[in-house]
């Protein structure tokens, strides 16, 4: 099929004849995408459908393409056993590196590119394998923000409605939770926790539970659950910041345009995949360098949402 002569001719009678009867056509992008692979970078995002990851696939790939790497990106969709088949296809592909938000800390297991030498950088969130380069943001330090933020305003039963545990970006942002809590000497009630899967309609679900426990402000861990959890309160005749405080994290372009507009926590959701493609493409040019942690400081953006009404 390439041209080459060393065949036996009676077995290239026999290929050729096969070639002929099934009506097989090579496909060259494919060819080409297997024999280029040293130029393929792979990324793999929790949950595509989440607009923080579409900045992120955005600035690896305003890098990767600069520097002629060609990105293919896949879609765990919080799927542990899904991230897996990824995996090993990026290893049988032979693909240059990977930057992957990983499903879970504790499950998601990246030995396979560790022992074939892929590099790795993850993004967002950390994975049990040591000496990994990675870039996310301060959770802690986000999550603490808000809640000060809410408690200086006068709130004192402040919800929060956090992610899944087995995502680091979840627990992080419970500690700075509570962090602020402690530091304000605010008891923490553990009915005001609730915690859903970082996508919308868990948001909703959780937020209505957490109405229960009637408290005077929430913060949401991510902004696909506080959409889920801004319908809640439509539902339940409720409007902030008339009738309680609201903070999310993330900032989509729509938070300042609801009215009232929502406060937020924003990442540096572009930075972090930019910074990821550099450290990726150093790694695969020094393997041995030692690891990068970068972790980028979130913003507070105050808006109408969370500003206490005055009597």
């Amino acid at each position: 099929m390439n041209g080459k002569l060393r065949v036996n001719p009676e077995v290239r009678e026999h290929v050729l004849a096969a070639v002929k009867e099934l009506g097989y056509r090579p496909n060259k992008v494919a060819r080409s995408l297997r024999t280029q692979a040293s130029r393929v970078l792979a990324l793999v995002v929790s949950d595509i459908s989440n607009p923080f990851f579409g900045s992120v696939i955005r600035g690896v790939e305003d890098v990767a393409g600069s520097a002629d790497y060609l990105v293919v990106l896949f879609n765990s969709d919080e799927d542990v056993e899904r991230e897996r088949r990824y995996l090993s296809i990026i290893v049988a592909e032979r693909m240059a590196g990977v930057i992957i938000s990983p499903t879970s800390e504790r499950k998601t297991d990246l030995s396979l590119l560790v022992d074939n030498g892929i590099p790795i950088v993850t993004v967002d969130r950390l994975a049990k394998t040591s000496g990994t380069d990675t870039v996310r943001s301060d959770n802690v330090e986000g999550a603490r923000l808000a809640t000060a933020h809410l408690l200086d305003q006068g709130y004192r039963r402040i919800g929060y409605v956090g992610g899944p545990a087995a995502a680091t970006t979840s627990r992080e942002r419970l500690v700075g939770y509570k962090a602020a809590l402690r530091q304000a000497r605010v008891r923490f009630e553990r009915r005001l926790l609730s915690a859903g899967d970082f996508k919308e309609e868990s948001g909703h679900v959780v937020m209505t539970k957490l109405l229960e426990a009637q408290p005077d402000a929430v913060l949401v861990a991510n902004h696909t659950m506080a959409i889920g959890a801004l319908r809640s309160l439509r539902e339940a005749g409720l409007r902030y910041p008339d009738d309680l405080g609201f903070v999310s994290f993330d900032d989509p372009p729509w938070a300042s345009l609801t009215h009232p507009s929502l406060t937020v926590i924003a990442q540096r959701d572009l930075e972090i995949g930019r910074q990821a493609a550099h450290l990726l493409k150093q790694r695969i040019l020094e393997p041995d360098r030692p690891a990068v942690r970068a972790i980028l400081q979130p913003e507070l953006r105050v808006r109408e949402s969370s500003l206490r009404p005055v009597p």
